[in-house]
């Protein structure tokens, strides 16, 4: 949906014509009347799809699912919130919170940056030294009560960044 950047004329004008051979000049000068809102997105990889929520006056609300530029907007204070994505298996996050934008009546947007990053990391835990027939038990804790038994070489998905302790059990 491509909306367009609204004018209005300023001050109305009256304009008495009498009758003469030159004609009586009159002139309207129009200025915009929305604004535009830049969203620019980065950080996920390529191809990839945002989730980026757009909402301000005049009940507006639009999901963005990358970089783009919104025209015709009501002038007001809009929030850009952007959503955690999961891409292959990999939660994106992004790296602020809401944004509050001011847009104004002009053909110069505002700008938002949303930017995105991996959230949650991975542990690949070898296992060697021991017989097959014998399992490692081994307790993988860390942040947000994570915690984890592992019996042999595995990989660990969907970990917040932090401080892991591996302990033979």
């Amino acid at each position: 949906m491509c909306i367009r950047d609204r004018y209005q004329v300023g001050d109305a004008l009256q304009v008495v014509v009498a009758p003469s051979l030159e004609p009586m000049p009159a002139s309207l000068s129009y200025a915009i009347a929305t604004g535009r809102l830049a969203v620019d997105v980065s950080g996920l990889p390529s191809g990839a799809s945002a989730q980026v929520r757009v909402t301000g006056p005049d009940n507006f609300l639009r999901t963005l699912t990358a970089s783009q530029v919104l025209m015709g907007l009501a002038p007001g204070t809009y929030f850009v919130t952007p959503n955690t994505v999961a891409i292959s298996g990999v939660t994106w996050g992004p790296s602020t919170g809401p944004l509050t934008v001011v847009v104004t009546a002009s053909s110069l947007p505002a700008q938002a940056a949303v930017r995105y990053a991996i959230t949650r990391g991975s542990l690949s835990l070898v296992i060697n030294g021991l017989p097959q027939s014998i399992p490692a038990n081994v307790t993988v804790s860390g942040p947000e009560n994570y915690s984890a038994t592992v019996a042999t070489t595995s990989t660990l998905t969907g970990l917040k960044p932090g401080t892991l302790s591996l302990i033979h059990i």
